[in-house]
């Protein structure tokens, strides 16, 4: 991904069960249905962990819908929401 860091930058953390991951933290701008936003991505350390995108900086700006039987998700901008 072309992210450079220090020993320092590294943190763990967890999620479901007890293991922990060590994950470098970066704030970036991410890009999501025409819509920037600026936000903290933790990037894993351990290749098996996959991608994933945190809900912290991210889900108070959509209106997201998961469709599990379609292996979808839907993100409606925030300001799509005051306008309807």
């Amino acid at each position: 991904m072309g992210v450079s860091f220090r020993e320092e930058d590294i943190v763990e953390i967890g999620g479901v069960g007890s293991g922990k991951v060590p994950v470098v933290l970066k704030e970036t701008e991410l890009k999501i249905c025409k819509e920037v936003i600026k936000c903290k991505v933790a990037i894993a350390l351990i290749e098996e962990v996959p991608y994933l995108l945190g809900r912290e900086n991210v889900f108070p700006h959509f209106e997201i819908c998961f469709r599990q039987k379609l292996n979808k998700v839907n993100f409606k901008p925030e300001k799509c929401l005051q306008e309807s």
